[in-house]
């Protein structure tokens, strides 16, 4: 059972993953957020951070999170579904945000209003399907978590989002990459962004015998 921190609670994680130069061939490490159960459909996780950890060598791959939520108006790379942030707007639990889109032309968030308690929500008030995504605030552009694809004019997307994320040993993606086909392994780890220490060491590391990966918190002496 995760312990969760009170969502307008604001805070930051750094984590450290670390590989001590024990494994046999270059490995990939994927992290990502997963999809929310009860919001808009269809939505896909976007690939959060990517490392290549080397052979025979000592790696370490950092990631960093806060609890700042944006709503964000992508460009979308149509050959590599890589999303890149254009206009957003910041947002709190129980707020809501719309896009409209100005006369000449450029889209705009408006200034987040009551919304509904719990959840963070954002309209379409475009005359046409429109792509959003969820992210979270970091420098120099928010950081993509959930892509929503082809919103309806005057729909809402309604998110109750919690952030829990996955390890994966895979190549499949590119940081910034809509996973529209899932993943193909299963998650060496798992956890809530909250209920993490501000900052985290874990061990990533394969056993001999069995070829597993494993992901493990580091034991500090």
């Amino acid at each position: 059972m995760f312990q969760i921190t009170p969502p307008n609670v604001k805070y930051h994680r750094a984590i450290s993953i670390v590989e001590q130069g024990d494994l046999p061939n270059d490995t990939t490490l994927m992290l990502s957020f997963h999809t929310v159960d009860n919001t808009f459909k269809p939505q896909y996780s976007v690939c959060w951070v990517v490392g290549t950890f080397p052979a025979n060598r000592p790696g370490q791959m950092p990631a960093f999170y806060n609890n700042q939520l944006v709503f964000v108006y992508p460009n979308v790379d149509p050959e590599t579904n890589i999303v890149y942030p254009q206009t957003w707007r910041e947002v709190d639990i129980g707020q809501k945000t719309s896009l409209e889109k100005k006369e000449d032309g450029v889209h705009v968030f408006t200034t987040p209003v009551a919304g509904q308690q719990g959840a963070v929500v954002v309209e379409n008030k475009t005359e046409e399907d429109r792509d959003l995504v969820l992210g979270f605030a970091s420098d120099p552009t928010p950081t993509p978590i959930l892509y929503f694809d082809a919103v309806s004019p005057d729909a809402d997307v309604l998110t109750q989002f919690t952030p829990i994320v996955s390890a994966y040993v895979t190549s499949q993606y590119q940081q910034g990459q809509i996973m529209k086909n899932g993943v193909e392994v299963k998650p060496i780890w798992t956890a809530e962004m909250s209920s993490l220490k501000e900052t985290t060491v874990l061990i990533f590391s394969r056993d001999k015998t069995t070829g597993e990966f494993h992901m493990e918190p580091a034991v500090m002496i």
